[in-house]
């Protein structure tokens, strides 16, 4: 597949969008542990808030509730020390995040265990 060869010839190419184009790739097709372990190993290279958002997304499909909401937390603490101009940039996946977290609270259901 090409992107496959796009996230390991070339990872940081278009700031890593490969990643999530073969993340979402995978997860169409049923594999969404492919998937979140290929976004895990985005999020060690490059903790960006938008990739972390990302992650977080589909642990939360995966039914990965705790993981996600953990996920979420730390990079909007991490958020929160960043930089003003950081801040500015990453606004709208900060809130994105705490809409998402905020979810995550008010389903409460029991979190599946990887």
């Amino acid at each position: 597949m090409g992107l496959e060869r796009i996230v390991e010839s070339h990872p940081a190419y278009r700031d890593y969008d490969a990643f999530g184009e073969l993340a979402y790739a995978y997860e169409k097709v049923g594999e969404r542990t492919k998937a979140i372990d290929l976004l895990e190993r985005l999020v060690r290279r490059s903790p960006k808030l938008s990739h972390v958002v990302v992650l977080a997304e589909v642990l939360t499909r995966a039914q990965y509730r705790a993981e996600a909401e953990e996920q979420l937390r730390r990079a909007l603490r991490d958020h929160q020390d960043a930089p003003r101009h950081v801040k500015r940039q990453a606004r709208p996946w900060a809130r994105r995040a705490r809409k998402l977290l905020e979810g995550l609270a008010s389903s409460a259901a029991p979190s599946a265990a990887r």
